[in-house]
């Protein structure tokens, strides 16, 4: 039995799916308290790193601000999330910034006008870099996700 509703359509296609900002996992900040000590067992999270370790995902390290509200720390709280997958999953990890950093779309809910633009967040990329470093644990994984596991993909 699997948590995420489309794990056998995903696990049949002929080709992987690239799961942007980490699939959807959530650090601490985001999570409903059931989670906060155990964010690993948060929903889909383990179907997502099961489709990875049989080559039908690839997780994409990205936008780290929609999965945690805690950017005074440069989203700590996503130290567990991003440790299990270069453990599990380091094959199957690519880096992106998601660049250029726009807003939740919170303003749009309000004001469907499309004349209305919504600002670009101020993100600290390089304190991220900096902390995803020491995250993946090793320079043979840190390699894997930002030159080898992306020529291999994106080739």
């Amino acid at each position: 039995m699997t948590d995420i509703a489309l794990y056998d359509s995903i696990l049949d296609l002929p080709v992987p799916v690239i799961a942007d900002h980490l699939g959807g996992a959530l650090g601490r900040s985001k999570l409903s308290p059931e989670f906060h000590e155990s964010p690993l067992s948060q929903p889909g999270f383990s179907s997502l790193t099961s489709l990875a370790k049989h080559g039908r995902a690839i997780v994409k390290i990205s936008g780290l601000y929609r999965c945690s509200k805690d950017s005074a720390s440069t989203y700590s709280d996503m130290k567990p999330i991003i440790e299990s997958l270069a453990r599990e999953i380091p094959y199957q990890l690519v880096w992106g910034s998601d660049w250029p950093h726009t807003g939740d779309g919170a303003a749009r809910l309000k004001n469907p006008d499309i004349n209305v633009k919504e600002g670009f967040r101020s993100i600290d990329n390089l304190g991220i870099l900096q902390n995803l470093r020491d995250w993946v644990g090793s320079e043979e994984v840190w390699e894997k996700l930002m030159r080898d596991n992306p020529a291999r993909f994106y080739r």
